[in-house]
């Protein structure tokens, strides 16, 4: 019997893969096996599934917020967690209870024993997480559920469920040992998740090539397709998150409300002007931009790959002009390394270069050396292999220079620095 959270996630942790066989292991059969013995959660309330490459994380909790705000009971599946697994479910902006977390781990070490003795099969950590929010939220009745795609869309577990609607962020190279190296590729994956006769909500998609495959397998689906700019325009309301990328966010979770609620929820429809107001003061996002202190300034952001730089980036030039950061970086293997440095030097003054041991859904401790982060930049750097001690390093030496602090690279090391800020045993009741 697990009694502790601390028990729940060290045995959750077991079934994750090694980052070797998870390129070769992405399929359906385990979870559609698990979900089946679930009863099928899944089909009992309608969902908004968001995929992309940047900004899906942003632009589900953007839309479970204008939901709730329009007066719905939402559940919000997100991945990954900065500091707690039980971030990854929520109902109405509440995280599930330890007491409840601890109780369903409970019960699916019973169900995961069947799905072993049935068909030889052993389900994901990253599966078994997706399977618990889908129950949690039939459990608790919600009205609908937003759920953000791990990886891809295709293949990835969250395409279980039914969509009654799909949003896809903006599409860039990002998992490219997985998901393939060209665009092409990867947006054929992320389509996976539109599906026949339920409407698509999409970013921008500026190359004619795209476009036309875009266009091509909705008219092919029978699948109502709205395009950002094309089909409805980039809002440009004060948004209580920082970051112009923002805009495109909350503009895709508009829309697909807005389709949402006319399609499921049709009395709600006066609600949503203000709905809309109510979201944009108040959506925050730990990780993104966010700002944990004011003295010295000390910024985190998750930002991973090259879209998702080059935003924070552009961010910081124009929320800090001219401004230079002591930066703290660690970046997870298989992330464009090299990029991520030289976009990234502009703004910065000095690199700690570090890494972080925190749990990964593909694979434990996969984080690069951070005397291979050192090579490739030509700024002062420094090379502190533990995060928390490269954090007050740069805590130090950002008072001596009076400079401000950009923690960066990866949402692990996000999760894993903000604890200094915000300590992980606080959290845990």
């Amino acid at each position: 019997m697990i009694t502790s959270y601390l028990e729940a996630k060290n045995y959750l942790e077991q079934f994750i893969p090694t980052p070797q066989t998870t390129h070769n292991d992405m399929q359906l059969e385990r979870i559609e096996k698990l979900c089946n013995l679930l009863e099928n959660p899944q089909t009992q309330y309608p969902i908004v599934h968001v995929g992309g490459t940047s900004g899906k994380g942003s632009t589900a909790t953007f839309t479970a917020e204008i939901l709730k705000e329009a007066g719905l009971k939402v559940g919000l599946h997100t991945s990954p967690h900065l500091e707690l697994i039980t971030e990854r479910m929520q109902i109405n902006n509440k995280p599930i209870t330890q007491a409840e977390f601890i109780k369903l781990v409970n019960e699916f070490t019973s169900i995961l024993g069947r799905i072993e003795a049935l068909y030889k099969l052993i389900p994901s950590y990253f599966e078994i997480l997706v399977a618990m929010s889908l129950i949690y939220f039939a459990r608790q009745k919600v009205d609908a559920a937003v759920i953000e795609v791990g990886l891809g869309g295709m293949l990835d577990a969250t395409n279980i469920i039914p969509p009654s609607l799909a949003i896809l962020t903006n599409i860039s190279l990002d998992h490219t040992n997985i998901l393939g190296k060209t665009v092409y590729s990867i947006l054929k994956d992320k389509m996976g998740i539109i599906k026949k006769g339920a409407p698509a909500v999409v970013s921008s998609v500026t190359q004619p090539k795209l476009q036309k495959i875009l266009i091509g397998n909705c008219r092919k689906l029978n699948v109502p397709l709205y395009l950002l700019t094309k089909d409805f325009p980039l809002r440009k309301e004060q948004l209580a998150l920082p970051g112009e990328f923002q805009h495109q966010n909350f503009s895709l979770a508009v829309k697909a409300c807005e389709l949402f609620i006319k399609k499921y929820f049709p009395a709600k429809i006066k609600s949503l002007p203000l709905a809309y107001k109510k979201s944009a003061r108040s959506t925050f996002i730990p990780g993104r931009l966010e700002i944990v202190q004011k003295k010295p300034l000390i910024i985190l952001d998750g930002a991973h790959n090259k879209a998702k730089m080059t935003a924070l980036v552009t961010s910081l030039k124009k929320l800090y002009p001219g401004q230079k950061f002591i930066t703290i970086i660690a970046v997870k293997q298989g992330k464009p390394t090299k990029t991520l440095i030289r976009l990234l030097q502009p703004v910065t003054a000095k690199f700690v270069c570090t890494s972080f041991t925190q749990t990964t859904d593909t694979g434990l401790h996969t984080s690069n050396h951070a005397s291979a982060l050192a090579l490739l930049t030509s700024k002062p750097t420094v090379i502190i292999n533990q995060s928390p001690q490269a954090t007050h390093y740069a805590l130090k030496v950002a008072k001596e220079l009076n400079l401000p602090i950009l923690v960066t690279g990866s949402l692990y090391l996000v999760g894993e620095v903000r604890g200094v800020w915000i300590q992980p045993a606080s959290l845990i009741s």
